[in-house]
This record gives C-alpha cells, structure tokens and sequence, in this order.
C-alpha cells in the first residue's frame, strides 16, 4: 500500500492548475503563430510569383517596383504580427517564474 501512495501524484492546487491553463493557452497561441508565419511565407512567395507574372514591362528595375508593390501589404502584415507577438509576450509576462 505504501508503494501505491507514493506513486500518486499529490493534487494541483487551484494556482497551478491556473498556471497550466494560461501555459496550454500560450503552447496554444504559439503553434497558431508558428501556423501564421508559415502561411505567410506562402503568401509572400505566391505574391512574389504572381509580381513577376504580371510585370507589364520587362525592363523595369525589379526590386524598385517589388518595393512599390509589397510596401503596404508588408507593413499590414508586420502589423498583425506585431499585434499578435505583444498580447503573446504579455500573457507570458504574467505568468509567474
């Protein structure tokens, strides 16, 4: 009986199993931003790709016109991202140790 004892494990107190619950929900957050980033690539290659197929002329400097072109859609993006990394890096700055 003894043995059987000693390999339970002892309850979480109400404060770690909130501490789990926010934890789980940073894990959470951080695989649905590792999911964002990659589909961001995606979309930034694609957007490359479709740059490049639509250049109506071809002696265009490219990366003056890539800029002109992704300027804005870039900066949305890093935006949101940026959105996002700040409400992460709050909910694990109040997490204790």
């Amino acid at each position: 009986m003894a043995v059987e004892e000693q390999n339970e494990l002892p309850e979480a107190t109400p404060r770690e199993a909130e501490l789990q619950r926010k934890l789980d929900e940073v894990q959470s957050l951080k695989e649905k931003l590792d999911e964002h980033s990659k589909q961001l690539e995606q979309s930034a290659e694609k957007l490359s790709q479709l740059e490049s197929e639509s250049e109506p002329e071809p002696d265009k400097e490219a990366p003056e016109g890539a800029a002109k072109t992704e300027s804005p859609m870039v900066a949305y993006l890093e935006h949101m991202f940026s959105k996002r990394l700040d409400a992460m890096q709050s909910m694990v700055e109040r997490l204790p140790g």
